[in-house]
């Protein structure tokens, strides 16, 4: 028997991510404290993360030690078959016929393997190595041109494989090529479970599955657990991964919004877009990504003076991710056109991050490393008053993926809180949002001429441009204080019909 109460609710809040860095995850879980439900956050901590989450309010961070058994067996496995190559030097060959190099590939190939009789593995590594030596053999006979051609062949083998994966009308199922999604599951599932949550709160596509097969459990069990999905991306869209891993993620998004009661996302174009591929009975309700201001507190630290400048010099200013996809190179590639201003890139997660590598060494190979700066990110709450020194924020997102048309990035609204005059891609949405509010200028993506010519714009109206961007109803429409609005009214709908108190049927 189901008996309705008035008490708060019990939500746990489950997120793939690492929550010490996660702003978004941070807002809503204090948010949705703050409306008086009793918020649980799931995540998975590695073993050696500091566990600092004091950005959660009044929600309990239950963090779950980080353990990827599938995903490492099948990264092995992904290693183990596509990089084989052809062996070219006698060198090479030394190190095909190895027992170490092919006892490795086998080893980690099964997680069984320790477990097969000592004949067995013999046999298995007998097999591996006979078959690569004479493939290497045979090619050896043709040359090293022939050995080029046959190792290009085989890394397109992979790429093709994959991209008809994801072009196939057929689904890539997720179950056979995501491991992480499993792993998850594994991380998450019994523990939701087991705190009966009225709402599950599933943070992005990853944890979607663990969250759905929850629900459904909890649901045999007789609880009336409901299940919002936050999607903080158009999954469907995003580049970088493998063709194949991305048709998986589509598909387990299709696969398992199904079970959802209540979906949220970050922009208007995305919400758009979700209802139409799944046919949604309600709009997603968007919350997009805006800072909370309500905290803010003066840096510890002064950007200038971490750059060694004065208070007049021009300052532009990136802050953010600086993976490939991000453009930030582009801007290292403008600076020689710009020998007035000085750039600064608050790197995430921080400076010693591998993708800074190429950065460092364009502006080196540029003659402008005198010029760029790096630093490391502050807390949240002095984010905004420490990017404020700056005079220009950039943000140079790639045309491209869908997901990049249709994002409204959380760095282009804390470079608003902080007064910054902006300059950025013509990626659709933020391109059109920057127009429209007047403060700043947009140029083509991948052109280091335009961005040159756009910033030169911006400086020559600056002060028309600060004033647009200081206007006080533009930033309180996007502060974090605005957007939680939409996670109350989705809780208020769920929450009415998501208090139950469970009690056994009389026998």
């Amino acid at each position: 028997m189901v008996e309705r109460s008035m008490d708060p609710a019990r939500v746990a809040m489950v997120v793939a991510s690492n929550i010490v860095t996660d702003t978004r995850v941070q807002k809503s879980a204090a948010s949705v404290a703050r409306l008086g439900h009793d918020v649980t956050v799931f995540w998975p901590k590695p073993s050696a993360a500091k566990a600092t989450t004091t950005g959660l309010g009044r929600a309990k961070p239950m963090p779950v030690p980080a353990v990827y058994n599938k995903s490492r067996e099948r990264a092995m496995r992904l290693k183990a078959r596509r990089t084989f190559r052809i062996a070219r030097r006698k060198k090479a060959l030394r190190r095909v016929r190895s027992h170490r190099i092919t006892a490795w590939m086998v080893r980690h190939t099964r997680v069984a393997w320790r477990w097969l009789p000592t004949q067995a593995r013999r046999s298995i590594r007998g097999g591996i190595l006979g078959a690569r030596r004479r493939i290497t053999r045979a090619v050896w006979h043709v040359g090293k041109a022939g050995a080029t051609t046959s190792n290009h062949l085989i890394e397109q083998f992979w790429v093709r494989r994959d991209d008809y994966l994801a072009r196939r009308k057929r689904p890539v199922f997720w179950s056979s090529e995501l491991s992480l999604a499993a792993d998850l599951e594994t991380l998450f599932l019994e523990r939701i479970v087991a705190q009966r949550p009225d709402i599950i709160h599933a943070h992005d596509i990853h944890v979607l599955a663990a969250a759905a097969k929850a629900k459904a459990i909890l649901h045999r069990k007789g609880y009336a657990t409901r299940l919002i999905y936050d999607a903080h991306e158009f999954v469907a869209g995003t580049g970088g991964a493998r063709a194949a891993a991305r048709a998986a993620w589509a598909h387990l998004e299709r696969r398992h919004i199904r079970h959802v009661d209540e979906v949220i996302t970050v922009s208007e174009p995305i919400a758009q877009e979700l209802r139409r591929r799944y046919r949604l009975r309600r709009p997603p309700t968007v919350v997009m990504n805006a800072p909370d201001t309500s905290k803010s507190r003066r840096p510890s630290l002064s950007l200038r003076a971490q750059c060694g400048l004065g208070p007049d010099e021009p300052l532009l200013l990136y802050s953010g991710g600086v993976s490939p996809q991000r453009g930030v190179i582009e801007i290292v590639r403008a600076m020689p056109l710009l020998p007035w201003a000085h750039l600064v890139i608050v790197a995430v997660p921080n400076v010693a991050s591998p993708h800074l590598a190429a950065i460092r060494s364009a502006a080196t190979q540029l003659g402008v490393q005198h010029r760029v700066h790096f630093v490391n990110p502050v807390p949240r709450p002095q984010i905004i008053p420490y990017i404020a020194e700056a005079d220009i924020g950039i943000h140079p997102l790639l045309k491209g993926p869908a997901n990049h048309e249709m994002a409204l990035p959380n760095k282009l609204f804390e470079y608003i809180h902080a007064g910054l005059p902006v300059v950025v891609s013509d990626v659709k949405l933020m391109s059109r949002f920057v127009t429209t509010e007047g403060i700043g200028e947009v140029y083509t993506s991948l052109d280091f001429e335009d961005l040159a010519r756009a910033i030169n714009a911006v400086q020559a109206n600056l002060d028309d441009f600060r004033f647009a961007t200081a206007r006080p109803e533009l930033r309180a429409a996007y502060s974090w204080q605005h957007q939680a609005r939409g996670i109350a009214a989705v809780y208020e709908r769920l929450a009415p019909r998501t208090n139950p108190t469970v009690r056994p049927s009389a026998a």
